[in-house]
């Protein structure tokens, strides 16, 4: 190392002309490079302060509006496969009636606990019980749509017709290869459906005549299980 530059780091305030030009361009670079990384991080810092997103209500308060008479999640699970609990609407609150209620489904939710619940209609049983009220409406749409897919199947995919109404329908026919299919539509009575076919065909004198079948269905096979009604 150099006089000069010795001086310049080692020196005291009584140094050189050239020694004091040396020392000013080598804090210069001390500041340039060694302060850099601090002002950067210092800059990213702020930047995120800036666009960061304060912390809602909603989040800050998010563990008292999830369960705010403290019943807890495992009470609420024991309540599914048993009655209804009506004995608890005076403390959870008055029930409204959500998206999803049908003839088979009770869709309810109860403000003071933050509670939903879905109930079988026939059974009076709790199918679902968790919080907030999007919860119930979620499992009922969930549950509808799976049954739809199972309902769908038993369907031609053609032209709607209930695949196996229709073979019993034709069997039943006298000129089954006239056999025209009108129209399909059934009813969801839980346990099974109700499904009633409209069609024509020819008749023993060869005339071709609208006639229609109401027929009740298994859920999960499509067999038919009984002919209710029929007529022309």
């Amino acid at each position: 190392m150099s006089k000069t530059n010795k001086e310049a780091w080692t020196g005291g305030k009584n140094i050189s002309p050239e020694a004091l030009e040396k020392r000013k361009k080598i804090n210069k670079k001390i500041f340039k490079f060694g302060c850099l990384p601090i002002l950067i991080l210092f800059g990213l810092f702020v930047l995120i302060g800036i666009f960061a997103d304060p912390p809602s209500e909603t989040e800050n308060t998010i563990t008292e509006l999830n369960d705010p008479l403290n019943i807890g999640i495992d009470s609420l699970n024991t309540l599914v496969g048993k009655k209804v609990p009506y004995d608890k609407w005076d403390e959870w609150g008055s029930p409204k009636t959500l998206d999803g209620t049908n003839n088979q489904y009770w869709v309810v939710y109860l403000d003071s606990a933050n509670v939903s619940f879905v109930s079988d209609k026939k059974t009076d049983k709790v199918l679902f019980a968790g919080f907030e009220e999007q919860n119930a409406i979620n499992y009922v749409n969930e549950v509808q749509a799976e049954r739809k897919k199972l309902i769908e199947k038993q369907l031609s995919g053609w032209d709607g017709s209930h695949i196996q109404l229709t073979k019993l329908i034709k069997k039943a026919m006298n000129d089954p290869d006239s056999y025209e299919h009108d129209e399909t539509v059934y009813w969801d009575m839980g346990s099974h459906l109700v499904v009633r076919t409209t069609y024509r065909g020819k008749n023993a004198f060869g005339g071709v005549v609208r006639n229609w079948v109401k027929a009740k269905t298994d859920i999960d096979t499509g067999t038919v299980l009984e002919i209710i009604e029929q007529g022309p």
